[in-house]
């Protein structure tokens, strides 16, 4: 195995595409679909698969890259250090890694407002439950915003003991059904649903919640056996299959103030989320720091607006 192999994995998955990820990495569509096939055969298990529309990544090659897209950050920061080292100095530098929220994108405009005349890099990195700690500890990143089930909760906070984290919870809320205007829950003047009302609806998942750690989430909910399942590694493609479809999505019931700062008063939610009845699993949402760090002055700043957006409303 080596760091070009790595480096051609990563590109391929990206691009969906083997000519693609040739013409970016500049070499040759034989060199790179050799050198993949070359480490499929020494890891023993296909990282892709090869169709006539393109490649996509197997359930094994999901987990590999997973672990692969760290190293590959690492490596290319290190490699910055001699390229842009002064410069870094007179750079204030935030990052953080996520679930996936708009509004982070709105909290960074404002940083970038209070803060008009210095240079700033702002870093997001958009991770599953699984390697948000593992960008906190592998301190790829600054900060960690996560959602738990509590379910999972003893588990994962004996991981966090091994890698040194901390966790700091903002607020444990009920756990919600989203659906799109197709569904035709949609329109239903409840804002709750029980599971029975589910029965017939497609599923679409996040690939960390198919395989893995928790894929058994809707055996521990009770949740019917979906037919039609829809499984991506892409957040925007599983909203973009909710808003076309009547497919639904297991979800957190957030509070009012954080949908307003993702999408704004005036404009039409494209999505609902119904409170699942009868559900005795919550989602506690906090952040994940490595233990006696102290965040730096951006850091402070980010954490205090995302406060303030995800309290519940009081009245």
């Amino acid at each position: 195995m080596t760091i070009n192999q790595l480096r051609y994995v990563v590109e391929v998955a990206k691009t969906g595409s083997i000519n693609q990820a040739a013409n970016n990495l500049f070499i040759s569509h034989t060199t790179l679909s050799s050198a993949v096939r070359s480490l499929e055969r020494e890891l023993g298990e296909a990282i892709f698969v090869r169709s006539s529309k393109g490649v996509h990544l197997t359930p094994f090659g999901n987990m590999f890259t997973a672990h692969v897209v760290p190293l590959q950050v690492s490596l290319e920061q290190l490699n910055a250090f001699s390229d842009v080292g002064n410069q870094r100095k007179k750079t204030k530098e935030f990052s953080i890694a996520s679930n996936g929220y708009p509004f982070i994108a709105k909290i960074f405009r404002r940083l970038r407002e209070e803060y008009p005349t210095d240079r700033l890099t702002l870093r997001q990195y958009e991770q599953n439950e699984l390697e948000i700690p593992a960008y906190v500890a592998d301190r790829i990143v600054d900060l960690g915003l996560i959602r738990i089930w509590n379910c999972y909760e003893k588990a994962i906070f004996r991981q966090f003991e091994v890698q040194k984290l901390d966790f700091s919870e903002i607020l444990e809320i009920p756990l919600g059904i989203t659906i799109g205007p197709e569904n035709p829950l949609y329109a239903q003047a409840e804002p709750g649903v029980t599971a029975n009302q589910l029965k017939g609806f497609p599923v679409v998942k996040l690939n960390s919640n198919d395989v893995g750690p928790y894929s058994d989430i809707f055996k521990q909910l009770d949740l019917p056996d979906f037919t039609h399942k829809i499984v991506t590694t892409s957040r925007a493609t599983l909203y973009e299959i909710l808003e076309e479809t009547d497919a639904i999505y297991l979800d957190s019931l957030y509070p009012d103030p954080l949908y307003e700062n993702m999408y704004g008063l005036s404009q039409l939610r494209p999505r609902r989320t119904l409170q699942l009845l009868n559900c005795t699993v919550t989602s506690k949402i906090g952040w994940v720091t490595r233990k006696n760090t102290p965040l730096t002055e951006l850091g402070e700043k980010f954490t205090a607006t995302a406060n303030a957006w995800l309290k519940p409303r009081t009245s």
